[in-house]
Formats: C-alpha cells, structure tokens, sequence
C-alpha cells in the first residue's frame, strides 16, 4: 500500500510492486517519470525542461488512450466521440476491459450530447438534438458534492464553545490543525478530506488518519484529561502552510478541462478538493504526523 502511495506520488521510481494502470500512468506523467528520465540523461532537467517534457509525456499518454479507442470501437464517429481531449490527470483515471467494447453490440447507441446535456425527458424517454431516445430504465449519474462547505456535505452543523457555529468559523475554508481538529470545538475530529495528505488510494488516507486519531484518543485518556484541543496558533500555522503548498496543484489544474477535481473550474474554491489537499504529497504528510506523535510533545493541542 505505501509503494503505491509513493510510486504514484512520484517519491519512487524503481521498484513498482502493484504495476497496474494507475502505476503505469504514474510513470508516464509524475515525478516519477521526471526521475526516470533524469536517470536516462545522467543529470537533472532544469524547470523549463521538465515542463516541457512532462507536456510532451502528458499528450504521448493521451494518444496511447486514445488510439485504444480506435483500435476497439468499430464505428469511426462513435469512437471520435468517446476521445477524451485534455490533460491526462485533469480527471480521475478509470480503468475497465469491457466498456470499450459494449459500443460495438447492435443493441448499444452512444448519443453525444456535445457537452449541453439533454433537452428535456418525455414519458418516455429523453430528448437530444430534437431526437426523442425511448428507454425502460434511466438511471441519474449525478456524482457527488466536494466542493461545497462541510457541512452542507454532511447535513447539520457543529456548535463550539461559546455557540460559535462551525459553519461560521469555516465560512472561508476549513480552518483546522492537521486537518483533524479546530480550535473551540473540544474533543472533535475531522476525518475525509479536510486539509489533509489525500493519497490515490483514500483507504491510505484514512488508515494514516484513524492512527493519528486513536494516538490523540489514547493520549487524553493517559493524561487524564476530559478535554482535547487544537490551539489557536498551531491551527493559524497549519492554515498557512495549507496556502502555501496548494499553488503547485492549483496551477496544474487551471488549464484542466472541469471535474470534480478542479471544483468546476473554480480553483480558487476554499471549499474544494485542491484546497483541501496538502500539497507536501501524502507520504510526506503522513511522515509529518508520524515525527509529531514520536515527539510525544503533544505540540499545538490542549489537553484539559
């Protein structure tokens, strides 16, 4: 699990012990290509040279996709239709061996909308272009909300000390100290994706959290306190270095077509997925919470 972590986040080029797609894509277009071919040309590429080279990788990894598509799907305007043109990171990467290959049944119709959705829905069915496609069964991909406040997403708010709502305190962006806890809201935690290391693989994610959360747990019930808090300073501090690191990540995604990875194509969200992420990487997050529980200093929380 860490391999994959660190191989998909660019910190290890060697040894790859998954070797799946998502590796695979890792090689092509992260830092681990960048090291792969520093290695190949004996000295490292200065800045302009790897945003060239990493362009150049990024549209090579395109055209393998997209070549694929023509070389299953049969019918040249369904397979035109199904190439996806941008980068190749700006959306979640997918992978499965049979849905390529479902366009070619005779019972199966590709309508390209061009991006404007459909028309409007009929008794029964649904309306493109001015063509009405009749259907038994339609089923809602709606996908999923990261990019509005926490909690809109998680259904009710929180109230701290002293009253303070939790959706006031956040009003512009999670404000927390390691992406766990907030200063006036004692003994609560924050577990997803609130400021933290996010890995491709979440259950890294939240196994590294839930550690870090039971440590936190473990240490108030041995100090004999009721109470455990994030300080003002320390939460101040971590909001900061949030700020800091998130500007490589949003300037990837400025010229991405929108997903959910972008928050739309509204970077500057302080809400959304970019602004939540640690822009250290997840290892080096992860490393982080490690050297802060081995300390045993307990830097930046109360307990009471």
């Amino acid at each position: 699990m860490e391999n994959f972590t660190r191989y998909t986040a660019g910190m290890e080029s060697h040894t790859d012990l998954v070797d799946d797609g998502w590796t695979r894509v890792a090689s092509e277009v992260t830092k681990t290509a960048i090291q792969q071919e520093n290695e190949r040309r004996g000295a490292p590429m200065s800045p302009e040279e790897i945003g060239e080279f990493l362009f150049e990788a990024d549209y090579r990894s395109m055209e393998r996709v997209r070549a694929r598509i023509d070389s299953v799907v049969t019918d040249t305007a369904t397979a035109e239709a199904l190439k996806p043109w941008y980068k190749r990171l700006c959306k979640r990467v997918g992978f499965h061996d049979e849905y390529l290959p479902t366009f070619n049944r005779d019972n199966v119709e590709l309508v390209d909308t061009d991006g404007r959705g459909i028309e409007r829905l009929t008794r029964d069915g649904v309306v493109v272009g001015g063509t009405e496609y009749k259907v038994d069964a339609l089923i809602f991909a709606t996908g999923y909300d990261v990019s509005s406040s926490y909690t809109r997403r998680a259904g009710f708010d929180i109230i701290g000390r002293d009253g303070i709502h939790l959706s006031d305190k956040w009003k512009s962006g999670p404000r927390t100290f390691h992406g766990l806890q907030s200063n006036g809201f004692p003994n609560c935690f924050f577990l997803g994706y609130t400021q933290t290391g996010i890995a491709n693989n979440y259950t890294h994610t939240a196994e590294e959290r839930a550690r870090h959360l039971v440590y936190l747990l473990q240490q108030r019930v041995e100090r004999g306190a009721t109470t455990i808090e994030a300080d003002l300073e320390a939460e101040d501090g971590w909001v900061s270095t949030m700020k800091e690191l998130s500007n490589p990540g949003q300037a990837f995604y400025a010229d991405c077509t929108p997903s959910y990875l972008d928050n739309e194509g509204d970077s500057g969200n302080p809400d959304g997925l970019v602004a939540a992420n640690y822009g250290g990487g997840p290892i080096q997050f992860f490393q982080l919470l490690a050297r802060w529980r081995d300390s045993g200093q307990m830097d930046g929380v109360t307990l009471s």
